[in-house]
């Protein structure tokens, strides 16, 4: 198998797009969005999901983890992310 599709099937990066696609609905459904960029606010999630393990790892976290995945540090950046972002969509639609 490629080093890839090896990455990819690691099951700390199947939890964290899985997280960041329930995430993505979420705040979706919450904020009232609806689909419209969707898929860009999904990407947005896992990027905030990278985001936040990266400073996890690099602040040297001691908070719980799931295996190898800094949990609670990556789903606060995906969500702070999403509804930073949710909310510039929601002024940006009114104005």
């Amino acid at each position: 198998m490629s080093p890839a599709l090896e990455f990819f099937l690691r099951p700390v990066v199947d939890l964290s797009i899985f997280l960041a696609l329930i995430y993505t609905l979420a705040v979706h459904l919450f904020m009232r969005l609806g689909f419209r960029g969707l898929l860009w606010h999904w990407l947005l999630a896992s990027g905030g999901m990278a985001g936040g393990y990266a400073l996890a790892v690099r602040a040297n976290s001691r908070l719980p983890m799931v295996g190898d995945m800094h949990v609670i540090e990556s789903s606060a950046a995906a969500l702070a992310l999403l509804v930073l972002v949710g909310l510039r969509v929601r002024l940006t639609r009114v104005a």
